[in-house]
């Protein structure tokens, strides 16, 4: 099962490479996000079609991981790993 940790991992990342406020502070809603997107998910439909759960939901929570650093969201709901400056 690929999760955070294995998201990490695939980009060379460890916890100590995310935002200070990213760090042990997930709900379980951003966990499962996060683990959905670690198997190949790439847009707001995808994600909300795999969880079962509304695409809306699905915004909210990705505004939260956005806000923190820990992905993008792209015009016409890509989802993908922010650019590191």
């Amino acid at each position: 099962m690929i999760g955070v940790q294995d998201i990490l991992e695939e980009f060379n990342l460890t916890e100590a490479d995310l935002p200070q406020n990213a760090r042990g502070d997930l709900t379980e809603e951003e966990r499962r996000l996060l683990d959905a997107l670690g198997m190949g998910v790439e847009t707001v439909d995808d994600a909300a079609e795999r969880l079962s759960t509304p695409a809306s939901d699905i915004l909210a929570v990705l505004t939260g991981l956005e806000i923190r650093g820990l992905v993008q969201l792209d015009p016409g709901g890509l989802i993908r790993e922010p650019l590191r400056r």
